[in-house]
């Protein structure tokens, strides 16, 4: 059991106000471009996972979609029909070990498996015999482990163990039908910051990911933002422009944003160049002129869940809590941050990130995934070298802590 959360940064920031993750959309050999893809920085079109009962084996499915909750086996077959993809999205973890098979005998694009969470098969203590002829996805890590023999593709946000259990099928990927897990889709409002030297104007960018399409001309219709103080002021926009690369949007404001304000921008009726939609959006941003340090949003909560509790701007991530305190003041509830804002190196080069936690940690630089850690991760130091240049990038960090239970020190964290 580690007693501290370390965490590293090398290079200036510049404050944003910045909004939700960015989600990522994408052709489906792109999602599945090899055997094994893992720490993924292109994922599904992910669905809303509303399974409430477990997915109990033995189990026979026909093609379509079925949800479940967290399952946990070790007996029985997952048959399909075959002949069309059989999409089954688990809303918690996978875990199957036993005498457990998934399409044993079948074609791995009958078979699609999306789990919100981790996916563990097998047990390493035994024989197990598990057959998979599968197309498997995870938000989490994914372990294989035992006699695992398994054909099609995995991909996973976290880390893949043991791929080498894995026997490749690219005709797979190219066969099956995954819905509305890959492809285009509409627009996705990835972030709100800030225009250099100037206080009354905000750039909203939508993601350009493979996948999504440039906007069309309804991105310049100024009724289609509102732009409020939390509070409840609104703010009039006076000219919505779309920037050229067709992705990014430039809203005027008729008067200065104000220091150390958060803001609520809500988003509807943009569309993109084949007509796809976005329904409406509302993300909350922070404003301040203040270059020395990073505006970091706390939750009262473990998983970054909203409502924002409070935003800060910490010149430097470095803190330190015992047991019993929060950076809200004494509790045991688990708490959780996320920094956004402009990495800007001083020069190219090399730049190590660093980190050492007990919990949860991610980080983008720019459309870059740099780590995701697992609970098969905790209290191990993390590292990546990345080569960067000299100009501003665009930076995403958080940090999960769970709900404490033991008579430890808080986790540090640390820049």
């Amino acid at each position: 059991m580690c007693t501290k959360k370390v965490i590293t940064f090398v290079g200036a920031l510049l404050l944003t106000g910045l909004i939700s993750d960015p989600t990522r959309a994408a052709q489906c050999a792109d999602v599945w471009p090899a055997r094994d893809t893992e720490n993924t920085s292109v994922t599904a079109n992910l669905p809303t996972f509303t399974g409430t009962s477990a997915m109990t084996l033995p189990r026979s499915l026909g093609a379509g979609d079925f949800h479940f909750s967290a399952t946990s086996d070790s007996t029985g077959d997952l048959t399909v029909t075959g002949g069309a993809s059989t999409r089954v999205f688990i809303n918690g973890n996978l875990t199957l070990d036993g005498s457990v098979d998934l399409n044993p005998g079948g074609n791995p694009e009958d078979l699609i498996i999306v789990v919100d969470g981790d996916i563990y098969i097998g047990n390493a203590n035994f024989f197990d015999n598990i057959d998979i002829s599968a197309i498997l996805y995870a938000t989490g890590y994914i372990y294989l482990s035992g006699d695992v023999d398994m054909n099609g593709a995995a991909t996973a946000e976290g880390t893949i163990y043991n791929p080498w259990r894995i026997n490749f099928d690219a005709g797979a990927v190219a066969n099956a039908d995954f819905g509305s897990l890959c492809g285009s889709s509409a627009p996705v409002l990835n972030r709100v910051s800030l225009e250099c030297g100037r206080n009354d104007r905000v750039i909203v960018n939508f993601s350009a990911i493979a996948g999504q399409e440039i906007l069309n001309s309804s991105a310049e219709i100024t009724a289609n933002y509102s732009l409020a103080t939390t509070t409840g002021t609104p703010i009039t926009i006076l000219d919505a422009e779309l920037a050229d690369i067709g992705y990014d949007v430039i809203l005027t404001l008729d008067s200065a944003l104000v220091e150390g304000t958060a803001y609520s921008l809500t988003v509807s009726n943009i569309s993109d160049e084949l007509g796809n939609t976005l329904a409406a959006t509302t993300a909350d941003f922070y404003y301040t002129a203040t270059e020395a340090g990073i505006v970091g949003a706390y939750y009262n909560n473990a998983t970054l869940t909203a409502p924002i509790t409070e935003y800060r701007r910490d010149t430097r991530i470095d803190f330190s809590w015992d047991s019993f305190e929060t950076p809200f003041g004494t509790g045991t509830g688990g708490f959780s941050m996320r920094w956004r804002g402009y990495l800007e190196p001083p020069a190219d080069g090399d730049y190590q990130f660093r980190s050492y936690t007990d919990d949860g940690v991610r980080l983008w630089l720019g459309d870059l995934y740099w780590a995701r850690l697992t609970d098969e991760q905790r209290c191990a130091p993390m590292r990546a070298t990345v080569e960067l240049l000299a100009y501003l990038l665009f930076a995403d960090f958080s940090v999960a802590d769970s709900s404490p239970s033991e008579a430890e020190p808080r986790p540090f964290l640390r820049v």
